[in-house]
């Protein structure tokens, strides 16, 4: 392993950050010129345009099918988890400080208790349990630890690992909500429509962006169902 560690580390030279093409490429391009030539004239769409124009498109040729079963399913795929974690870190950049103070109406002790937001989201797909806050036992009599907030004295116990509990009131129930929704909408979004084409497609119904062939009709394949999205 370390010998094919330094020859991959020799090939990609770590050093300049810059590949050597010692052997040379086998790769072959399949396309003749021309063909891209008249594929060019023709206008076709980059495979690379941005995403947000999906829903007018959609919305132009009439698939519903598209809108309601493709786009709002990764819609709400994305927001439950990846919108989810961009806004729990600007409430992080927003509300903990290195001082100790309130959050959420929560005691926070200090930076050693900011939460882990990469962990946290390991944590809300594992459903692991979690407690509430970041410590117990508020001005308890045998509390082992103190801060001064706002000119009060306040004891607590701190928890174990406490960058990883819950820092917002029902966070528990609003991740397994959000999870629920992100689970639900994978299969919507990959299965409803490859049989709704299949459906039209026995029915001898033209089907939504179909290929067609010279003779104008439409070239489906059982193994292309799964390949529309």
């Amino acid at each position: 392993m370390g010998m094919f560690s330094i020859y991959t580390g020799f090939l990609y030279n770590d050093i300049y950050s810059k590949s050597i093409n010692i052997f040379g490429s086998s790769w072959k391009n399949p396309y003749p010129r021309s063909l891209l030539e008249h594929m060019d004239e023709q206008g076709y769409n980059n495979t690379q345009t941005l995403d947000l124009t999906w829903p007018p498109e959609y919305s132009h040729n009439s698939s519903l099918v598209d809108i309601f079963f493709v786009f709002l399913p990764q819609c709400f795929f994305l927001g439950c988890i990846f919108v989810y974690l961009c806004v729990m870190v600007v409430l992080k950049w927003i509300y903990f400080y290195v001082n100790p103070t309130f959050i959420f109406g929560q005691l926070y002790p200090g930076s050693n208790c900011a939460p882990s937001l990469l962990i946290g989201l390991i944590n809300m797909f594992m459903l692991k349990p979690r407690d509430p806050g970041f410590v117990e036992h508020v001005n308890y009599k045998n509390a082992t630890a103190s801060v001064i907030i706002n000119g009060k004295n306040y004891t607590y116990d701190v928890y174990d690992q406490c960058y990883l509990q819950q820092w917002y009131p029902n966070q528990a129930l609003i991740e397994e909500i959000l999870l629920l929704l992100a689970v639900v909408s994978i299969p919507i979004m990959l299965l409803v429509k490859p049989f709704y084409i299949r459906w039209r497609h026995n029915r001898g119904l033209p089907l939504p962006g179909g290929h067609h062939d010279a003779g104008g009709e439409e070239e489906v394949t059982s193994s292309s169902h799964f390949n529309h999205g």
